[in-house]
């Protein structure tokens, strides 16, 4: 029997819950999952043995180069090219950070878009309240967001992973991640059984 699997980008804010269910994913029949936070940690640490990932959190600028970014990357399209005629392959990622001056977007480039061949995007959001609550509750190193800041981080995501979709002409998603973890791992199942056009 014949199954087509897809490539699905995972993305949204930080503490939107994009790592919760990402881990869920993983742990479901024909799906695997790449966690890039996860990825650019280890490749940071090769440096920087003595790094904890909440350090890399707060001061990305200081631990995180260009070169750690390029080898995740590379490692990000590895593990695409590995499964994916085997798997439904989600990556778990964002391009927008926050930085103690304001926000950075790292996107991907246009090539790496081109060669990952994402079938679909889904953009976890959630109340910039949530947010702001679940930042503060379990910070690991991110900086606590004002009600602004975590508006304007939510919008900036969007925005990159809309362009993203329409560079890329795929569909994308927006799917709530308030309700309990289970309910939106179910969600993002669903979605991946239904039909896009």
């Amino acid at each position: 029997m014949n199954r087509s699997f897809e490539t699905i980008l995972l993305t949204g804010t930080a503490a939107v819950g994009k790592s919760t269910l990402s881990r869920k994913i993983d742990k479901a029949p024909n799906f695997k999952a790449f966690e890039y936070g996860d990825e650019l940690f280890k490749q940071a640490a090769q440096r920087h043995p003595e790094m904890t990932l909440s350090e890399t959190r707060s001061h990305s600028e200081i631990y995180i180069s260009e070169e750690d970014i390029i080898n995740t990357d590379v490692a990000l399209q590895l593990f695409i090219e590995k499964y994916r005629n085997e798997y439904h392959v989600v990556i778990d990622s964002h391009a927008v950070s926050k930085e103690k001056y304001g926000f950075r977007s790292e996107p991907f480039a246009l090539s790496e878009l081109q060669r990952a061949n994402f079938s679909r995007i889904v953009c976890l959001y959630c109340e910039p309240s949530i947010i702001v609550e679940r930042t503060k509750a379990n910070p690991e190193g991110r900086p606590i967001l004002t009600m602004q800041e975590a508006e304007f981080y939510q919008n900036f995501q969007f925005s990159v992973a809309i362009t993203y979709s329409s560079l890329s002409g795929i569909p994308i998603h927006f799917l709530n991640s308030e309700i309990k973890a289970e309910l939106v791992f179910s969600e993002f199942l669903n979605l991946i059984g239904s039909k896009s056009h």
